[in-house]
Protein backbone atom coordinates (compact mmCIF):
# COMPACT_ATOMS: atom_id res chain seq x y z
CA UNK A 1 0.00 0.00 0.00
CA UNK A 2 2.88 2.53 0.69
CA UNK A 3 4.37 1.54 -2.76
CA UNK A 4 0.86 3.25 -4.26
CA UNK A 5 1.01 6.02 -1.94
CA UNK A 6 4.31 6.85 -3.28
CA UNK A 7 4.62 6.40 -6.50
CA UNK A 8 1.09 9.13 -6.83
CA UNK A 9 2.96 11.15 -4.72
CA UNK A 10 6.17 10.99 -7.46
CA UNK A 11 4.39 11.79 -9.83
CA UNK A 12 2.31 14.51 -8.42
CA UNK A 13 5.85 16.25 -7.13
CA UNK A 14 7.23 15.59 -10.66
CA UNK A 15 3.78 17.13 -12.26
CA UNK A 16 3.88 20.22 -10.13
CA UNK A 17 7.48 21.13 -9.19
CA UNK A 18 9.74 20.16 -12.05
CA UNK A 19 9.75 23.37 -14.55
CA UNK A 20 8.76 22.25 -18.02
CA UNK A 21 11.85 22.60 -19.70
CA UNK A 22 13.43 19.79 -17.53
CA UNK A 23 10.37 17.58 -17.48
CA UNK A 24 11.18 15.68 -20.91
CA UNK A 25 14.16 14.90 -18.56
CA UNK A 26 12.94 14.23 -15.33
CA UNK A 27 9.65 12.34 -15.45
CA UNK A 28 11.43 8.89 -16.91
CA UNK A 29 13.52 8.77 -13.85
CA UNK A 30 10.99 7.59 -11.93
CA UNK A 31 10.05 4.43 -14.87
CA UNK A 32 13.90 3.87 -14.47
CA UNK A 33 13.54 3.62 -10.82
CA UNK A 34 10.84 1.31 -10.60
CA UNK A 35 12.49 -1.19 -13.17
CA UNK A 36 15.79 -1.20 -11.30
CA UNK A 37 13.75 -1.83 -8.12
CA UNK A 38 12.06 -5.15 -9.73
CA UNK A 39 15.47 -5.97 -10.54
CA UNK A 40 16.28 -5.82 -7.06
CA UNK A 41 13.29 -7.97 -5.52
CA UNK A 42 14.14 -10.64 -8.61
CA UNK A 43 17.94 -11.32 -7.63
CA UNK A 44 16.44 -10.92 -3.83
CA UNK A 45 14.18 -13.78 -4.28
CA UNK A 46 17.19 -15.86 -6.08
CA UNK A 47 18.97 -15.52 -2.49
CA UNK A 48 15.83 -17.04 -0.69
CA UNK A 49 15.75 -20.63 0.43
CA UNK A 50 14.16 -23.00 -1.88
CA UNK A 51 11.48 -24.63 -0.02
CA UNK A 52 11.11 -27.73 -2.03
CA UNK A 53 15.04 -28.91 -1.73
CA UNK A 54 15.84 -27.81 1.29
CA UNK A 55 15.13 -29.11 4.41
CA UNK A 56 13.51 -27.44 7.28
CA UNK A 57 16.34 -27.02 8.94
CA UNK A 58 17.68 -24.87 6.63
CA UNK A 59 15.03 -22.74 6.23
CA UNK A 60 14.40 -22.35 10.16
CA UNK A 61 18.05 -21.21 10.73
CA UNK A 62 18.05 -18.91 7.46
CA UNK A 63 18.34 -15.34 8.52
CA UNK A 64 18.30 -13.98 4.83
CA UNK A 65 14.53 -12.49 6.18
CA UNK A 66 15.70 -10.05 8.02
CA UNK A 67 18.03 -8.61 4.96
CA UNK A 68 14.76 -8.39 2.70
CA UNK A 69 13.11 -7.18 5.67
CA UNK A 70 15.37 -4.53 6.48
CA UNK A 71 16.03 -3.36 3.26
CA UNK A 72 12.99 -1.33 2.33
CA UNK A 73 12.80 0.56 5.89
CA UNK A 74 16.26 1.69 5.15
CA UNK A 75 15.29 2.98 1.61
CA UNK A 76 12.59 4.77 3.11
CA UNK A 77 14.10 6.37 5.63
CA UNK A 78 17.03 7.37 3.13
CA UNK A 79 13.63 9.00 0.87
CA UNK A 80 12.30 10.78 4.22
CA UNK A 81 16.26 12.40 4.86
CA UNK A 82 16.76 13.11 1.05
CA UNK A 83 12.81 14.81 1.16
CA UNK A 84 13.94 17.09 4.19
CA UNK A 85 17.32 17.98 2.92
CA UNK A 86 16.17 18.72 -1.00
CA UNK A 87 12.80 19.96 -0.54
CA UNK A 88 12.60 23.58 1.07
CA UNK A 89 9.67 24.96 -0.82
CA UNK A 90 6.21 24.80 -1.47
CA UNK A 91 5.32 23.86 -5.53
CA UNK A 92 4.55 26.68 -7.67
CA UNK A 93 1.17 25.64 -8.28
CA UNK A 94 0.55 26.16 -4.26
CA UNK A 95 2.12 29.99 -4.35
CA UNK A 96 -0.35 30.73 -7.39
CA UNK A 97 -3.57 29.14 -5.82
CA UNK A 98 -2.96 31.38 -2.90
CA UNK A 99 -1.88 34.38 -5.38
CA UNK A 100 1.74 34.89 -4.42
CA UNK A 101 2.88 35.16 -7.91
CA UNK A 102 6.66 36.43 -6.57
CA UNK A 103 6.81 33.06 -4.39
CA UNK A 104 5.85 30.80 -7.50
CA UNK A 105 8.48 32.63 -9.94
CA UNK A 106 11.11 31.72 -6.97
CA UNK A 107 10.32 28.19 -6.85
CA UNK A 108 10.36 27.79 -10.49
CA UNK A 109 13.87 29.54 -10.37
Amino acid sequence: MSSGCLAAAINRYVDEYIPLKWFSSVAPIYSVGLNIGTLIATFTAAILPDTETDSVEVLENNETWRYIFGFPIVLNFLLICGFLLLVTTDTPKYYLLVGNREMAAKAVS
